[in-house]
C-alpha cells in the first residue's frame, strides 16, 4: 500500500508521542486487568473458609429463613439464597451485615446455616479486599483520584490508546510486506523491541481494539446515558435493565416502618422457583436468588433478583446473567440481561460487554486475555525507550527548522 511518505510520518510521530503519554497508565491498566481476569477464584483463595454445618437442602430453607429473620429482623428485608453452595458463598443463606453499604467495594456477609438439632448459626464473611484492590488499580490505572474522575481520565487515556493503534497502523502499511516477519536480532536493542513490537501488535490489533472502544464506552457511559435520555425522553430511568432500586433502609427510615419480619406469605417456594425458570429458560443454571423488600407509604414489595449462567451465551457481569423475577409467581418479568433470552439490541450490548470483560468460551479465553494483557503490558514498557528516541529525534528536527 502506498501512502506519501510526509503523511506516513506525521502518523508515526502520533503514534510515538501519544504512545509516550499513554505508556505507564497502559501498562497498569494491563497488568491490573490481567489479574483481574481471575478476581473470583483469587477472592476465593485470599478468603478463609468458615467453619460452619452444613448447608441445609433446598427444601428446607423456609425452615431457615424463618429461624434466621425471628432473630435478625433486618435480614428479610434483603437477603440471599445460594442454590449450590461452594467455596466461594458456603451458605445457603446470606445477608449483608451493613444494609446502608453502598457504591464498589467488598461487602461483609452474615452467614447463616443450621445446626445438627436445628439451631440457628451465624458467621460474618469478611472478603478480601486485595481482589478490589487490583480491580481498582485496573479501573483507575493506578491514579490516587475519587473514582469518577479517575474513570474520565482513564477514558481519555483509552482514546489517546486508539489513536495510537490507528495511526501504528497507517504508519506501518507501508512497509508490511518488508517489515511484518523482519527481526533484526542481531542490532541495536531498540531495533529489536521495534520489530518485535511490529509483530506482536499486528497480530494482537483486534484485542486492543476492543480494549480501547470498550474502555472509552465504559468511562463515558455516565454522560453518555443522561445526553440519550435527554434527547429521547426515555421516561424513568433504569439500571441494568431493572427500575432502579432504593436501599431498604433508607426506605424503612423514610417512613418510619417498623423492623418487623417480612413474611414469606405468598411467596413461591425456592424449589418451586427454579422448576418454574427451567420451564421458562431452559439451559439457564441459577446461581443465587436475591431478595429485596421495600417499603413506601406503610406498603411492601418484594423484589426477586435471579443471578446464574448459561454457557452457551456470553453474560453481562464477569460470570452471570440475571433476570427480574415475580417472587410469588416465578414469572420471569425482565429478560433484558437473561442469557439467551435477550432481545437483539440487549444480546449485541452483552456481547460488546463481553469482549472487554473475557466472560465468554470459559478458562481458554481467560487464560488467552491474560497473555495478551501481559503481553501488551510488556511490550508497551520495553517499547518506551524507542518511542522515546523517536521523540527526541523529531524535536530535535523541530528544533533545526527553527
Amino acid at each position: 500500500m502506498k501512502i506519501r511518505p510526509d503523511i506516513v510520518q506525521v502518523y508515526r510521530e502520533v503514534h510515538s508521542w501519544v504512545g509516550i503519554l499513554c505508556s505507564l497508565f497502559l501498562f497498569v491498566a494491563f497488568y491490573a486487568g490481567s489479574i483481574s481476569m481471575f478476581e473470583q477464584p483469587l477472592q476465593v483463595w485470599l478468603t478463609p473458609v468458615p467453619s460452619l454445618p452444613k448447608p441445609v437442602e433446598l427444601a428446607d430453607t423456609p425452615q431457615l429463613l424463618q429461624k434466621a429473620f425471628s432473630q435478625y429482623p433486618d435480614a428479610s428485608t434483603h437477603y440471599i439464597i445460594v442454590v449450590n453452595p461452594d467455596n466461594a458463598r458456603p451458605a445457603r443463606l446470606m445477608w449483608p451485615q451493613d444494609p446502608t453499604h453502598r457504591g464498589h467495594g467488598p461487602q461483609d456477609y452474615v452467614l447463616g446455616a443450621l445446626s445438627p438439632n436445628g439451631d440457628l448459626r451465624t458467621l460474618v464473611s469478611r472478603p478480601s479486599g486485595i481482589p478490589f484492590f487490583i480491580d481498582q488499580l485496573h479501573e483507575q490505572i493506578g491514579l490516587p483520584l475519587p473514582h469518577a474522575a479517575a474513570r474520565y481520565t482513564m477514558g481519555c487515556v483509552a482514546a489517546g490508546y486508539f489513536l495510537a493503534l490507528v495511526s501504528g497502523v497507517i504508519a506501518f502499511l507501508p512497509a508490511l510486506k518488508k517489515m511484518l516477519f523482519a527481526l533484526r536480532l542481531g542490532t541495536a536493542t531498540r531495533k529489536v523491541w521495534l520489530d518485535l513490537h511490529n509483530l506482536v501488535g499486528f497480530f494482537s490489533l483486534p484485542f486492543h481494539f476492543i480494549m480501547a472502544i470498550t474502555a472509552v464506552v465504559f468511562a463515558f457511559h455516565g454522560p453518555i446515558s443522561a445526553l440519550q435520555g435527554k434527547l429521547f425522553q426515555q421516561g424513568q430511568r433504569t439500571e441494568h435493565g431493572l427500575t432502579q432500586q432504593h436501599d431498604p433502609a433508607e426506605s424503612r427510615s423514610k417512613n418510619n416502618a417498623p423492623h418487623n419480619v417480612v413474611s414469606l406469605e405468598g411467596l413461591m417456594p425456592p424449589q418451586a422457583v427454579l422448576g418454574e425458570l427451567q420451564r421458562q429458560a431452559p439451559g439457564f443454571v441459577v446461581d443465587t436468588l436475591e431478595y429485596t423488600t421495600q417499603f413506601n407509604k406503610g406498603k411492601s414489595r418484594t423484589m426477586l433478583r435471579v443471578t446464574g449462567h448459561d454457557e452457551r451465551y456470553p453474560t453481562l457481569g464477569v460470570s452471570n446473567g440475571f433476570a427480574a423475577v415475580d417472587p410469588a409467581s416465578g414469572k420471569v418479568l425482565s429478560a433484558d440481561y437473561l442469557p439467551g433470552h435477550q432481545s437483539a439490541g440487549f444480546a449485541a450490548l452483552t456481547a460488546f460487554i463481553a469482549l472487554h470483560f473475557g466472560s465468554y468460551g470459559g478458562l481458554p479465553v481467560r487464560w488467552g486475555y491474560y497473555c495478551l494483557g501481559l503481553g501488551g503490558g510488556i511490550f508497551i514498557l520495553h517499547w518506551l525507550p524507542v518511542m522515546d528516541y523517536r521523540a527526541a529525534k523529531a524535536g530535535a528536527a523541530c528544533g533545526k527548522i527553527q
